[in-house]
């Protein structure tokens, strides 16, 4: 199977976006920011 192209653009539009996705979560009241693969 061949890979897609994507342009260096797009990959970093890709990785802003998962970061201002990040950041809304965590500033949402109804979110957990527990790591679930901790243990106790």
């Amino acid at each position: 199977m061949d890979a897609t192209p994507v342009r260096l653009g797009q990959e970093f539009g890709g990785f802003a976006r998962q970061v201002e996705r990040g950041e809304a979560k965590s500033q949402d009241p109804g979110v957990s920011c527990q790591n679930p693969l901790s243990v106790s």
